[in-house]
C-alpha cells in the first residue's frame, strides 16, 4: 500500500473496526482511538489506537476504512487532533507504530 504516511516496509493494516458515525470528515492521517468497538478521532489524553489511511466521511454513518495499527509512519503526516507528536510519541510506540522525524 502506497501511502505518504508509511515510511516502514513492515506494516500492518486492518478494517476491523469502523469509524464511527457523527465523527464528521478525516483526512488520511488522523490519529484514531478506539472507543466501545468503534474508532474515534484521537485527542489529547486519549489512547491512541491507529491511523487512517484514506481519507473517509462518518457524518452519518459508520465508515468502513483501512487504518495502519504497526509500522513506521512519517511523523509530520500524522494529525494529532490537538495534541502533539511528542504527546503521543511513546503511546503510539507501546502499540506499535513508531514516528520518524522529518529528514
Amino acid at each position: 500500500m502506497s501511502n505518504p504516511i508509511v515510511v516502514g516496509t513492515d506494516t500492518v493494516t486492518s478494517r476491523d473496526y469502523p469509524v464511527a458515525s457523527g465523527e464528521g470528515v478525516l483526512e488520511a492521517g488522523r490519529l484514531l482511538k478506539l472507543d466501545s468497538g468503534k474508532l474515534k478521532a484521537c485527542n489529547t489524553g486519549d489512547t491512541p489506537h491507529s491511523i487512517l489511511l484514506e481519507d473517509i466521511d462518518a457524518t452519518s454513518a459508520d465508515a468502513e476504512c483501512f487504518y495502519l495499527n504497526r509500522g513506521v509512519v512519517a511523523e509530520d503526516e500524522v494529525d494529532y487532533g490537538d495534541g502533539s507528536a511528542d504527546e503521543f510519541r511513546e503511546a503510539l510506540r507501546a502499540v506499535g507504530i513508531i514516528l520518524q522525524m522529518p529528514r
